[in-house]
């Protein structure tokens, strides 16, 4: 009997601080709803700036108190609503950009939420209202089709979407938008990953971290029988997660490792150990943000035993981060083409999208990402046994790979030709034709419009990038690309119109496509046909239709191929 109660005793003891945690956080939260409820039933109440404040801090205490309750995210979305309310009556720019920074960290924080979906398209409806930014609005709605297809708020943002689509084309806005900084605080940006991919002549690195961060490069010359070259990324504002403890060893003759840690306090900084390096470029991608590294020279043989100091950190806490890198196995057999020494011999096909992107949603339902899946399998087939050319595939099953990823692929299998395959969309549903892209900078609006969604960015990014593409382009085999485009577009159109079908030559157009950024091979993008289109989007369905395309992209290449082959004897 003793050992009993002695037992129940020791039971209580353990359960009063669970039950008394619980029991707090109710009582949080509980107050933060009657306070809302109190605001939202006056009038006079919700005149004055520091009652809506009284009760967003209500809220915020509680995420902050109680971060690991499943009503986080809720309280989350109503801080969001509870700062665009604030907005209507302050029309302060600070409040309504509060507002997308709660959505996003919501976002962030918890993409399976059932919430995620309604933050996301609450961001658009504030661009759309709010900031009359119809392009901005517009992406947003459609990311909600792409990334959250089967939720609650898929109807409302189609509806969003057909819209905007009886507005025509959607005019960015001219006025820039002010960028506001949170009051409620600094948050670090987390470094989370550090990716490569390698050839005899070329390395990729990739840095991912969780949202836009600032970065200086530095160069450190090697010292005559000391330490050899090294480039390192100070990266700021932002922390290295503990977990990622090991360097990657790269040993490709360019580079030797590539390492991360924590500086100090405020600074991660990233070092490539370098063997033999020609030349570099840096540039950053968005949606997630990452910070891409190309490295070119000509190998030399890594040394074993080289002593690295320690530049990584200022104390002895250094975190290196490390993730496995995708690795491409070339093949090892002679292909056909390459016995019969043809120009071109390595061709990599690049289905767009995959996975948890579906790219555009058409007619009926058909999802881009499908399709093209579908059509460069077929134009794998046709490459390789009637032009006996080597083929990769970047995926050839529903999984998705990073646009970076993709073109890595390309280069670190040494490929002659790099075809990426889209199907295109609109907000004009009688939008139809066929039109293929080279990189370049955008010309017009509609590449501008196209490069943004394929990218999954805004056009305001595509501008930025524009800005720092000229340097980015040195190799990037624009005239070669054109060529190949010409081709390719053309063999489509005769394909198509010469069997009963009529589609729309739309012609060859350059745009900054991140996919196409950092190739060393001639590469293009293709946008099949306008799966938004009713009769573009059941061709796009039918099998025959997959294989006419997939047919004619392969003549496409064998023509540029007889062309390479000749310039080259």
């Amino acid at each position: 009997m003793l050992i009993r109660a002695f037992t129940a005793v020791l039971v209580s003891l353990f359960l009063i601080p669970s039950l008394s945690y619980a029991s707090q956080a109710d009582k949080t939260y509980n107050a933060a709803r009657q306070e809302r409820s109190r605001l939202e039933k006056s009038a006079k109440l919700m005149r004055y700036r520091q009652n809506w404040i009284k009760v967003i801090n209500r809220y915020e205490q509680f995420t902050q108190r109680h971060s690991k309750d499943s009503r986080v995210d809720d309280s989350l979305y109503t801080i969001g609503e509870l700062y665009t309310g604030l907005y209507r009556f302050s029309k302060k720019g600070r409040d309504i950009n509060a507002a997308i920074e709660t959505y996003l960290t919501l976002v962030k924080k918890f993409p399976r939420s059932r919430l995620a979906d309604d933050a996301v398209f609450m961001t658009g409806e504030i661009y759309l209202s709010h900031k009359n930014n119809k392009e901005a609005a517009y992406i947003e709605f459609d990311k909600v089709l792409r990334k959250y297809p089967q939720g609650d708020m898929a109807a409302k943002a189609r509806a969003r979407v057909n819209e905007l689509s009886l507005d025509g084309e959607v005019e960015e806005s001219k006025k820039p938008q002010p960028t506001e900084t949170s009051e409620r605080g600094k948050e670090y940006i987390n470094v989370n990953s550090i990716k490569h991919w390698s050839n005899p002549n070329y390395t990729r690195v990739v840095i991912q971290a969780d949202s836009k961060v600032a970065y200086k490069e530095t160069f450190l010359k090697g010292q005559d029988g000391g330490s050899s070259p090294r480039l390192f990324l100070d990266i700021s504002g932002s922390k290295v997660k503990r977990e990622l403890m090991q360097p990657i060893e790269i040993n490709d003759g360019l580079l030797k490792a590539a390492r991360a840690g924590q500086f100090d306090l405020n600074t991660v900084r990233v070092v490539l150990d370098i063997e033999s390096v020609d030349s570099y470029k840096i540039f950053a991608l968005v949606d997630p943000y990452r910070i891409v590294i190309d490295v070119s020279g000509e190998k030399h043989e890594a040394q074993a035993g080289d002593q690295i100091e320690n530049i990584i950190s200022k104390n002895d806490n250094a975190f290196p981060a490390v993730t496995a890198p995708v690795t491409v196995e070339a093949p090892t057999t002679p292909s056909l083409a390459r016995q019969l020494g043809l120009g071109i011999r390595t061709v990599v096909v690049d289905p767009g999208h995959g996975g948890h992107d579906p790219g555009a949603i058409g007619y009926g339902g058909i999802k881009e990402k499908d399709v093209v899946l579908e059509v460069g399998k077929k134009l794998r087939g046709i490459l390789t046994g009637r032009l006996g050319l080597e083929v990769i595939m970047t995926r050839d099953a529903d999984n998705f790979i990073p646009l970076e990823e993709r073109t890595a692929i390309a280069n670190k299998a040494g490929a002659d030709l790099f075809i990426s395959i889209h199907a295109n969309a609109s907000r004009n549903k009688k939008a139809g034709g066929v039109e293929t892209y080279f990189l370049n900078f955008a010309t017009d609006e509609d590449s501008m419009r196209l490069a943004a969604r394929e990218n999954a960015t805004t056009t305001k990014n595509i501008g930025d990038l524009q800005a720092i593409l000229n340097d980015l382009m040195l190799n990037s085999k624009i005239n070669e690309s054109s060529k190949l485009a010409r081709y390719v577009q053309g063999s489509i159109l005769d394909e198509v119109n010469g069997n009963g079908g009529r589609s729309n030559d739309r012609g060859v157009r350059q745009a900054p496509f991140y996919v196409l950024i950092g190739a060393q091979m001639p590469s293009i993008l293709i946008e099949t046909s306008f799966i938004t289109n009713k009769e573009e989007a059941r061709r796009l369905a039918d099998d025959k239709f997959q294989t006419a395309l997939a047919e004619s992209i392969a003549d496409g290449v064998k023509k540029y191929s007889e062309v390479v082959t000749v310039a080259r004897r």
